[in-house]
């Protein structure tokens, strides 16, 4: 008895879930039918670097290999 009205309460939430996600695609796709474009997230001013990403890549590579495994020394 437990099982099925656990079942049914699952049930219920994914549809739910199914079904928002539904009609905000239905939106944004009848938004972008019309030519109307979704606003752009704002990005935090910390996000933006002035490293190219080939620098960044660079950078996390080596501090990869200058890894020792030794813990930081303040």
């Amino acid at each position: 008895m437990i099982s099925l009205i656990m079942a049914a309460g699952i049930g219920a939430l994914l549809f739910f879930c199914a079904f928002l996600g539904f009609r905000q695609g239905l939106r944004l796709g009848m938004q972008a039918g019309k030519g109307q474009l979704p606003p752009k997230p704002v990005r935090s001013s910390k996000a933006k670097t002035s490293k190219t990403p080939e620098a960044q890549l660079m950078d996390g590579y080596h501090n990869m290999m200058a890894f020792t495994g030794e813990p930081k020394k303040n």
